[in-house]
């Protein structure tokens, strides 16, 4: 499966920019990429059934999407190891954010870093 960011249409009025899709090349099938559905049944459904004609840019709506789109660059085309590039990204966030709890002393804040920073390494390394 091949992963890109494409324009889908909701209603006939509303184009959605840049929603993350797999493709299979071989039988032409397309989905949404199971990360984002939740974000984007949320966004449909705020728009509601008759929504008027509007242009929206997913990565507003989705961390995750943003996170693709800054992959992807001009070309659209997420890289294949893309899963291990956004963990790497989160992973390096989550630690600039140890280092400014450290520093402030805030050490219920430290520990729930440390929280997410074990989840996310036990997620990059299985």
């Amino acid at each position: 499966m091949e992963i890109e960011l494409r324009t889908l249409v909701y209603q006939g009025q509303v184009e959605i920019k840049n929603v993350p899709v797999a493709s299979c090349r071989a039988c032409g099938r397309t989905q949404v990429l199971e990360e984002v559905k939740p974000e984007l049944k949320a966004l449909l459904k705020e728009l509601g059934e008759r929504p008027g004609s509007q242009l929206v840019a997913f990565q507003d709506v989705s961390a995750f999407t943003q996170e693709l789109v800054e992959a992807a660059g001009a070309s659209h085309h997420i890289p294949e190891d893309w899963r291990d590039a956004w963990r790497r990204m989160k992973i390096d966030e989550l630690l600039d954010l140890l280092i400014l709890a450290r520093s402030l002393q805030d050490e219920q804040w430290v520990e729930e870093i440390r929280e997410a920073l074990r989840a996310w390494s036990e997620s990059f390394f299985h």
